[in-house]
């Protein structure tokens, strides 16, 4: 970045922060200029099956919008299952009394691919 071997980068803020490099965040991407990947940002942890104690204390740290929300981004590609080698993006939209998913649908023609 320093040397100028780019012109414009588009990185992930908090990989930039982890590591010390904050200062070169200088606009922060919001889902109506672009949508992530499904499910980004994220945090799962898997436990094993009839672990009835550990999902009890999972249960206590689980966040239930981020829950819902990832599980309607993935049934989003489940859905799309046969389009799914294609890269898309969705975020949600979370209300008090609805829920949408905002989705990018990418346009492949013989020039694109």
């Amino acid at each position: 970045m320093e040397e100028g071997y780019c012109d414009v980068m588009v990185m992930a803020a908090a990989g930039l922060q982890r590591l010390e490099m904050g200062q070169y965040i200088s606009e922060l991407l919001d889902t109506e200029t672009m949508i992530p990947a499904c499910s980004q940002g994220a945090i799962a942890i898997e436990i094993r099956e009839n672990d009835p104690v550990t999902e009890d204390i999972l249960s206590k740290i689980n966040d239930h919008n981020s829950l819902i929300a990832t599980e309607a981004e993935r049934a989003f590609l489940r859905t799309l299952e046969e389009a799914a080698r294609y890269l898309w993006g969705a975020t949600h939209v979370l209300k008090v009394t609805n829920f949408t998913l905002p989705a990018l649908f990418p346009v492949l023609t013989a020039h694109s691919i």
